[in-house]
């Protein structure tokens, strides 16, 4: 009797917290990244690829400047092209860094140089700065970082 009344009082309390309720988790401080439809690396890659095959308009885009209009982009870009007769021609995307509503995209980008003797080819590393705008990630900003020359 005296091993019962024990075992009673060891597992009614066990029993009673039991069905305490839990606390309500606190919410992390960690900040969530936006759900977009065209994630960061995409917008990179869709950008990369509109300048390879020289839509300029679609890579406008992709693109947030104040400062210019479609039309005034693409007639730029398009002389760009012809008068530095530098083209893009492959790219693969190294890394991607999210935050909570900025990006930063790394690709190698191979560029092929019209010169009067012959055709030079280039490997150079860009870093691309994207921002969320309206729930759509733009390019703000590229940067050369690596054989710049």
């Amino acid at each position: 009797m005296k091993n019962l009344i024990l075992l009673f009082l060891l597992f009614v309390p066990v029993a009673l917290i039991s069905c305490v309720p839990k606390q309500p988790q606190k919410t992390s401080n960690v900040p969530q990244i936006a759900k977009t439809d065209v994630s960061a690396t995409d917008v990179v890659k869709i950008f990369l690829e509109s300048i390879k095959t020289d839509d300029f308009g679609k890579a406008y885009d992709q693109i947030y400047i104040i400062s210019s209009d479609k039309e005034g982009y693409i007639s730029r870009m398009q002389l760009l092209l012809e008068e530095r007769k530098v083209r893009l021609v492959n790219y693969k995307i190294l890394a991607t860094q999210l935050f909570r509503s900025t990006a930063i995209v790394v690709a190698e980008l191979e560029t092929q140089i019209t010169l009067e003797d012959g055709i030079e080819k280039k490997f150079t590393r860009n870093k691309y700065d994207l921002k969320l705008f309206e729930n759509e990630w733009k390019i703000t900003k590229d940067t050369c970082i690596e054989n710049c020359t």
